[in-house]
Order: C-alpha cells, then structure tokens, then sequence
C-alpha cells in the first residue's frame, strides 16, 4: 500500500476519534467556505483546486461527503482538469478523485484509468529532471524534494509505475542534511520540517528507509518541537505552525517514534488554533481560516486521541 493510501486509510480509522459537537460546528463553517463557482475558496472569493482538495478531505472527517456534495462541484472539477496543471495541481485533483472515488463511490473524472494514466504522465514529464526527481517548475533546472513527493503521489494515485525508484532514492537520500532533517534544494544546509515529512513518505514508498536515515530523522524532526508543543518549519522559524505540527506527527507515527509526550504537547497546540465558530488558523497570531488549516487541524486532533 502507497503512503498516500495508507495514509487515507489510517486518517478515516481515526476520524470518529473527533468529538461529534466539534464535528457540527466544523462542519457548517466548512460548507460556508464554498465558492459560487463549485470548489473551495482559499483566501480570495474564487474557488482554488488546492484548497479544493482540502476541503473534499475536511468534508470527509466530518461526515459530509456525498454525490450531493461532490456534485456541486463537479463542473468546476471537470474545467479545472481540462487546462494545464502543474504538479501540485495535478496531486490534488487526484486526491479529490481517490477521495471520491475511494470513500464515496463517486467517480468525477470522466476518463478511463488509461486515459488518466497517460495525461497525469503527460503532465508530470516537463518536470522530470536527470537525478530522477521532479523539480517545481519546467523552467527549474534542480529537483525539489517536496515535488519529488507530489509526483509519486500522483504516479500511485493514477495507477503508474514508479519510474527508476533506485535513482530517485538515492537522490531523496542525497538531501539529508548534517542535522538530520532534509532539504528540499541541493544548495540548502539546514533541514527543514516539511522536506523531512516528504523526503521520509517517498524513501518510506519506496522500501527504501534505512535504519540510520529513520533514526536521525526522527532525532531532528523531535528538535522542532517548540515550548508550546507545535512544531516549528526550521530551526530558524520564529513560532510554531500548524502545518509543521501535522506533518510531523504524521511522519513521526508512520516509523514509531511518536511518544506520548510528545503527542499530549502537540494536541494541547492544535487546540489552541481551533476557532470556536469553525476553522483553525495556521498559526497562534493568524486570525484568518481556510480549508487547508482546518484539515491540518482536524487531521491532527483525530490522530492525537487515542
């Protein structure tokens, strides 16, 4: 099973963990972030397949996904695929079909699996770069670690063979910095927070995590745990976030090395970024929601309690 997969999996198992009073409040400021044309809006009034994506996962934490509600926004879903996508739009358009299809039983693209194969394919190979990895955009000459992960994860989400996983390891494993964490450029000297939870996913996916790599990993990804138990992007991040909290909480799990003091200090910052109307906010000075930190943050109080 995919990181990505296995990761859908455990987040439903865990999502009756959420109070069913937070689930209501939650979920009607979820459904207020809907915009006229069919998708999630970000933090303009138009809809964004990113935070489309995020708001299909929220809706099914919270009980709420259907063919009513994916129906709304299908036209738009079926525009947005019809245009060019770069990667990280391309990751979350089949995540909302996997979510649909896999969770719902509703299917939104109109393609066959082969015809969805071969145009993610298309979409992926301007960006392939010779080291094997995947870099942000057509022009870059160097791979990034974070679109490394979001083009395995579309490879595994449209059902196509990883191409070359040795050279791609071995790459991934090239970013590990001195501190332990990893990299998302070949220049950079400190690991960050969520290059480590990316470079983990795909050396995890690939069979390809040694013990060394985990154990330092883990060892940095536990310094980036703050005094008020979020933790922080890098080292020279001023506060705590709640993306960084959830990836690495995510990635501490996933190899067994999130105790429970650590776990307890994390919780007690996500709450604190809950908004009592609905929403979480990014971070402790924020005071603006949107879809993606509600996710962050639902995700990670589902995960927490146990």
């Amino acid at each position: 099973m995919s990181f990505a997969v296995e990761f859908a999996v455990r987040l439903m198992a865990a999502a009756p963990r959420i109070p069913q009073e937070r689930k209501a409040k939650h979920a009607e400021w979820l459904l207020a972030q809907r915009a006229a044309g069919g998708g999630f809006r970000g933090r303009s009034d138009l809809p964004d397949l990113y935070y489309t994506a995020f708001g299909v996962r929220c809706a099914l934490l919270l009980d709420c996904l259907d063919a009513a509600f994916l129906a709304e926004m299908l036209p738009f879903l079926r525009r947005e695929s019809r245009g060019p996508l770069a990667t990280a739009d391309l990751a979350s358009y089949l995540t909302i079909a996997f979510t649909a299809e896999f969770f719902a039983g509703v299917s939104i693209d109109d393609r066959s699996p082969e015809e969805r194969a071969e145009w993610a394919a298309s979409l992926l190979m301007p960006y392939r770069r010779p080291d094997g990895g995947w870099a942000k955009s057509p022009n870059s000459a160097l791979s990034s670690t974070y679109h490394t992960f979001l083009a395995l994860e579309c490879l595994e989400l449209a059902d196509i063979a990883v191409p070359e996983p040795r050279q791609i390891a071995a790459m991934i494993r090239g970013r590990q910095a001195s501190d332990g964490g990893f990299v998302d450029l070949p220049f950079l000297r400190e690991g960050g927070t969520n290059p480590t939870a990316a470079a983990l996913a795909v050396l995890y996916d690939l069979d390809a995590l040694s013990d060394r790599t985990r154990q330092e990993a883990c060892g940095f990804l536990h310094s980036m745990q703050r005094g008020d138990g979020g933790f922080a992007a890098s080292g020279r991040a001023p506060c705590s976030d709640l993306l960084s909290t959830f990836t690495a909480l995510v990635s501490l799990d996933f190899l067994d090395a999130l105790d429970g003091s650590t776990a307890a200090a994390a919780q007690r910052y996500v709450s604190g970024l809950e908004h009592l109307e609905g929403g979480f906010r990014g971070v402790t000075l924020d005071d603006q929601r949107d879809a993606e930190y509600t996710f962050y943050g639902l995700a990670a109080t589902a995960w927490l309690r146990r």
